[in-house]
């Protein structure tokens, strides 16, 4: 019998641009947008909710904007690539995360809010609901195709955080008080607000952070009316629908049988007992035990060759599918060994532990405690062992191998710990700092040392004292768009594999730089052979110009009208205090392939992206 370890090191890990986790709890749908640097690569995505996954599956990077999908129509089902085949009912507080192997490549918090009501009212549309925490990261969105035939001129229409404000079409705004949100929409005609209230495609979404680019990183969109499970009949069930578990593995030792019960699974109703058969013919000899028990002294009848023996857990008088023995009788003198060799006064350090037996059947504990009682009888606390011992904490492993004529081996004994993580090789030199419009950008040089899979910048202040959380990028560069003008700041740099390394020297005291030029793109909308249209807004009057985003998010080259040399830009136009720029190329000169992400940079310095095109 054998069995495998794994060994995790969760690294912490914020979700930062151009990568990005949005989730659907209504739908129990997320979307993992980029993570090019792992194009190809299967990554693991887990649902933890109170230190316990409640859901997981892989995906397959495609090197796209959309890097894959879960329970979503053409993207990956719950369970997939994993054995936790459940379809989770995802809810507020529900962490989700992204890993390449051990590594952590983000996460987020499924944040608490929704929709509770509509009402339209002449040209007024009122959207209310609830939301628990009061933050500037909240906007109400509501989308349909037959606006675009409106005076609204777009498909969709939202109010952010903040008194109502005129777009093009429609006037919004959104407000919270206490635990309430309120967003009104004012229409210039009723055509559009009897299209916009219809109660189709509406939205709250709620985000972690916003980035320096104006990215929405970590969020969260619940969809009134929608429901959940999941998307296809060839996806699991989901928590609220799945039985009780089948157990895991049955023994016998004379006339003892013991089990190891299946894992309940989070949301789903829990296992109150189990049925014990022996099945010999058509006669059949029966037992009900509680859950709290994995053995029992079977004296009904004594054990012969042939008989069939037959567990199932109960949820009530609802039973799991049967995990099936034959027995046959057993009479040798049982072996047990470890691998690696156990070591019952040093501690040995390891990925995983092995047990083998010649009698295929073995228990064990993990706390020290006995195996067997003073009558030599197995300890109710006794593990039947089945499958990999995990080893994440040092243990001490007391084991014995039985036979079914009731013998058994001597005790095996051992210490056991995980392995001390190998760190991957530390940057010795400071990282250079270059400060731009608003901004600094860091840069550094990756050691030689193919384990190096990412890098944590760390930001502190002059007096040594660390600003938020370590930002966890693939790139040799960040840039730093979000600190305190006038403030000064060190930096430095950490290398990660399944460890961190040391952090570099930090970078001489600077100040960050008060932004003198600040634009920002609102909306990228891209149709083939019709339409390239980007807004946005500014700060003083100059030309905006559409860039392109290189793989690792950063500013890409030029993007040139179809068939020309000539950029595409537009005039920032400023009326009063407030400037606003519209990018807007028709039919022929419309590139012949959506870039998916842009940049849209300033004649004066700033810059905006990289911002995804819908």
């Amino acid at each position: 019998m054998l069995s495998y370890l794994l060994f995790t090191i969760v690294l912490s890990a914020v979700i930062l641009p151009p990568n990005n986790i949005i989730c659907f709890p209504e739908r129990d749908f997320c979307t993992f947008e980029n993570f090019i640097d792992n194009t190809g690569k299967s990554l693991l995505v887990e649902v933890n909710r109170n230190g316990a996954i409640v859901g997981s599956a892989t995906g397959v990077v495609s090197g796209d904007i959309n890097a894959f999908e879960i329970n979503h129509p053409g993207g990956r089902c719950w369970g997939d690539g994993t054995t936790l085949k459940v379809t989770p009912d995802i809810q507020a507080g529900d962490l989700v995360t992204i890993k390449s192997g051990a590594l952590l490549l983000g996460d987020m918090t499924i944040q608490n809010g929704y929709i509770t009501s509509y009402g339209l009212s002449g040209t007024t549309l009122t959207i209310t609901g609830f939301v628990a925490l009061l933050s500037n990261n909240i906007e109400v969105r509501v989308v349909n195709p037959l606006l675009l035939g409106t005076t609204v001129q777009k498909r969709q229409v939202n109010a952010v955080f903040g008194p109502l404000t005129p777009n093009v079409g429609f006037s919004s705004g959104l407000e919270v008080v206490g635990t309430t949100f309120t967003a009104t929409f004012i229409f210039n005609s009723q055509v559009a607000a009897d299209i916009a209230g219809s109660g189709e495609a509406m939205s709250l979404r709620m985000w972690q952070e916003t980035a320096a680019n104006g990215a929405r990183q970590g969020l969260t969109i619940s969809e009134y009316g929608e429901v959940g499970g999941p998307w296809s009949s060839v996806c699991p069930t989901g928590p609220q629908n799945i039985g009780s578990p089948v157990v895991h593995a049955v023994a016998a030792f004379g006339n003892l049988i013991k089990w190891s019960p299946g894992q309940d699974i989070i949301g789903a109703p829990a296992t109150t007992g189990f049925s014990v058969n022996v099945l010999r013919g058509n006669q059949v000899y029966g037992y009900r035990v509680p859950k709290t028990d994995n053995q029992l002294a079977f004296d009904l009848t004594p054990l012969a060759g042939g008989d069939i023996i037959e567990l199932r857990s109960m949820i009530g008088t609802k039973m799991s599918d049967s995990f099936l023995m034959t027995y046959q009788p057993q009479d040798i003198i049982p072996t047990i060994v470890s691998l690696p060799t156990s070591d019952p006064v040093t501690e040995v350090q390891t990925d995983l532990v092995i047990l083998e037996s010649n009698t295929d059947q073995i228990v064990y504990t993990l706390d020290g405690s006995a195996v067997l009682d003073v009558n030599n009888k197995f300890s109710p606390f006794a593990i039947l062992y089945y499958t990999p011992i995990h080893i994440t904490a040092s243990i001490t492993l007391r084991a014995v191998s039985f036979d079914r004529a009731g013998k058994f081996s001597p005790e095996l004994i051992g210490k056991f710990a995980p392995p001390t993580a190998i760190l991957p090789q530390a940057i010795t030199v400071a990282p250079t700092t270059i400060i731009e419009n608003g901004g600094v950008t860091l840069s550094w040089t990756k050691p030689d040392d193919p384990s190096i899979s990412s890098f944590g910048v760390e930001i502190f202040t002059s007096d040594n004292i660390k600003v938020g959380a370590t930002r966890v990028v693939t790139a040799t560069l960040l840039v730093i768009k979000d600190l305190v003008p006038g403030t000064s700041y060190q930096f430095s740099v950490i290398t990660q594999s399944t460890g961190s390394s040391v952090a570099s020297p930090k970078t001489p005291v600077i100040t960050f730089p008060l932004p003198t030029d600040l634009i920002t793109i609102t909306s990228a909308r891209y149709i083939a052979n019709r339409q390239f249209r980007i807004t946005g807004t500014g700060n003083a009057a100059a030309t905006a110009t559409l860039y392109s985003v290189n793989a690792d998010g950063t500013i890409g080259s030029i993007i040139f009208i179809r068939g020309t040399v000539r950029p595409i830009s537009a005039a920032i136009v400023c009326v009063g205090a407030t400037c606003t720029f519209t990018i807007d190329v028709r039919n022929n000169a419309v590139p012949l392939t959506n870039p998916r992400r842009v940049f849209v940079k300033s004649s004066l310095g700033g810059v905006s992206g990289p911002f995804v095109v819908g």
